[in-house]
C-alpha cells in the first residue's frame, strides 16, 4: 500500500542492517587452513583439478620455488673460484628463473595426473598429520605418501597454497 502511494517501506532497523553486514563478511573468514586442505582433498578425489587448483597460488609457489634455488645457487657459487664466481653470477638470474618456473611446472603436472587418478590418487588418499595457523599464515603437514609441509597464507577471506616444502 504504502508502495502504491508513493512512499517508501520502513527502513531495516540499524542493528539488523549490521548484523547482516556482519554475517555476509564472516562467511569465509571462519574457514581454516586445514578446512582448505580438505577441500582440496576432496576435489582431487572428485577428480576436479579446477577445484583443486582454486586453492593454489601459483605465484606464491614460484616465488618460494624461486627463493629456494637462489639460496642453493649462492652456495653453489660460494664453492667456485673467484675468477668464475663473476661469470657464473651474470648467468644466475635466468637459471634461477628457469629453474623455479620448471619446479612449479613438474608440480602442477604430477598434481594434474594425480587428480585425474580421482580416489586411486594419492592427492586423494593424502592424509593430514598437524597444522598451526599464525596470523594470515598456516602450516600444514600432509603425507601422501611422501612428507610435505605446505605453506597457507590467508588471501581475504581464503587459504590459499603458496609454498611446498
Amino acid at each position: 500500500m504504502a508502495l502504491e502511494r508513493g512512499l517508501r517501506p520502513p527502513a531495516a532497523p540499524a542493528r539488523f542492517v549490521l548484523l547482516a553486514l556482519v554475517m555476509l563478511g564472516a562467511g569465509g573468514c571462519a574457514k581454516h587452513a586445514v578446512d582448505a586442505v580438505k577441500d582440496m582433498r576432496a576435489r582431487a578425489c572428485a577428480g576436479d583439478a579446477a577445484g583443486f587448483f582454486a586453492h593454489v597460488d601459483r605465484d606464491g609457489l614460484v616465488q618460494a620455488a624461486r627463493a629456494g634455488a637462489e639460496k642453493k645457487a649462492e652456495a653453489s657459487l660460494a664453492e667456485l673460484d673467484p675468477a668464475a664466481q663473476a661469470a657464473a653470477r651474470q648467468k644466475l638470474p635466468d637459471r634461477v628463473e628457469r629453474v623455479a618456473q620448471t619446479s612449479v611446472s613438474d608440480t602442477f603436472t604430477t598434481w594434474r595426473y594425480e587428480i585425474g587418478r580421482g580416489p586411486a590418487g594419492d592427492l586423494c588418499r593424502m592424509s593430514i598429520m598437524e597444522s598451526s595457523e599464525a596470523d594470515h599464515t598456516a602450516d600444514v603437514h600432509v603425507k601422501d605418501p611422501a612428507d610435505f609441509h605446505w605453506k597457507m597464507a590467508r588471501r581475504g577471506d581464503r587459504w590459499l597454497l603458496v609454498r611446498v616444502d
